[in-house]
């Protein structure tokens, strides 16, 4: 019941929201933050707070999930991309909920619906500020997923986190095709931007893995190919590479679809066969994936993946400073 009143309240709000900003045919609007850190409530995932500094991502990647979370304002998986919320007041909001010990062993993970430094970033700043009040807390653990090289304007902020804090940026590449890149991710940086923003991150000190998810069979999950991204990702510094494979609900399904079917028709015809019923691959071939992609990172010199731990009580206390200031 808490859940369906809570959602009335942010449809709404979503509805009052008035626009910010407008660019090209993207339009964005400011939206009141009811509530900045969210509960994971999925079994088996590695983090267990997340945090999304938007609703809705510009990159317009016809795979992504998310794109359900729109639906919940009753929007169309089509205006994902084209209707940004611009969440505010986040910092009072995480001030506010903030409690010592609160993230004490339990990760935080930031861009787990949308991408937190989408262009909307360089303008409303809102990751920064976010960053800005979790680097007070001595306890976080913190992931960042992201496929846009505006990560690397924090790079002063994240580089000192690294020194005291488990933190670790995911920076998602699906392809090394750039002409399957340009529709698959339609407004997204290219692979090559993404690469060197590894390589930079790298460069700093800070842990970056590179994030392959999703895995589409018949589009990017070929074992040349996976061969390629491995071994360019691990070139420019990745430390750790992970994959996941393709997950569709119903909107989002039919949304990819649609794209798939004038792009590559039997690609389509192949998921429509497999996802028909469910929104995971089979077991099987989910292990398959999987499977291919562990082997091909272990020849490429990728350790066993491991996610981001806490630090022990030892390193904790060997770290420099118990607590981050705002003004780094």
């Amino acid at each position: 019941m808490r859940t369906i009143v809570r959602m009335q309240k942010l449809i709404q709000v979503a509805k009052s929201a008035s626009p910010v900003r407008s660019q090209s045919d993207t339009e964005f609007r400011s939206l009141p933050t009811l509530q900045i850190l969210n509960r994971s409530r999925g079994d088996g995932l590695p983090f267990y707070w997340t945090i999304n500094p938007y609703r809705g991502c510009a990159f317009g990647c016809i795979y992504c999930y998310a794109r359900k979370t729109h639906e919940y304002l009753d929007h169309g998986c089509d205006e994902f991309e084209r209707r940004i919320y611009v969440k505010q007041g986040v910092e009072d909001s995480l001030r506010r909920v903030l409690k010592p010990g609160m993230l004490r062993n339990r990760p935080v993970a930031i861009g787990t619906a949308t991408d937190p430094y989408q262009g909307a970033e360089a303008h409303f700043r809102v990751t920064r500020r976010i960053l800005e009040v979790l680097a007070t807390d001595p306890d976080l653990v913190l992931t960042i997923t992201t496929k846009s090289p505006l990560v690397v304007r924090d790079v002063d902020l994240l580089g000192e986190l690294a020194k005291r804090v488990p933190l670790r940026i995911n920076v998602t590449i699906t392809t090394l095709d750039r002409d399957l890149a340009s529709w698959f991710e339609p407004h997204a940086p290219t692979p090559d931007r993404r690469l060197d923003t590894l390589q930079q991150l790298s460069e700093e000190g800070i842990e970056t893995a590179l994030f392959c998810s999703p895995l589409v069979p018949g589009l990017n999950s070929s074992s040349e190919d996976l061969r390629s991204l491995l071994e360019a990702a691990r070139e420019r510094g990745a430390i750790h590479a992970t994959a996941g494979a393709l997950f569709l609900s119903a909107g989002p399904k039919a949304f990819l679809l649609d794209r798939l079917r004038t792009r590559r028709p039997m690609v389509a015809a192949a998921i429509e066969k497999q996802f028909e019923g469910r929104e995971y691959l089979p077991a099987e071939e989910q292990r398959k994936v999987w499977r291919q992609f562990c082997e091909i990172a272990s020849v490429v010199g990728f350790p066993e993946y491991r996610e981001l731990q806490p630090l022990s009580p030892t390193e904790a206390d060997a770290a420099p400073g118990k607590q981050l200031s705002l003004g780094i």
